[in-house]
């Protein structure tokens, strides 16, 4: 992931409630409040299509094109 969409990814998710609870070889793990879950940030996120991916699993809107 670019270090800019990481940042800006990872910022989106904290404002709209969502906060990590671990790390590993496999990315990220994130609990969201808006579907009450846990959902997987990869480490190779790449572009805003990918973005888009992991805030639809979040349950949010998607930001970026």
């Amino acid at each position: 992931m670019t270090e800019s969409l990481a940042v800006r990814l990872r910022e989106r998710l904290e404002q709209a409630g969502c906060y990590r609870e671990s790390r590993d070889a496999g990315g990220e793990i994130w609990f969201t409040p808006h579907r009450n879950r846990r959902f997987r940030i990869p480490p190779d996120v790449r572009t805003a299509a990918e973005a888009n991916a992991v805030l639809r699993e979040a349950g949010m809107e998607e930001a970026y094109s």
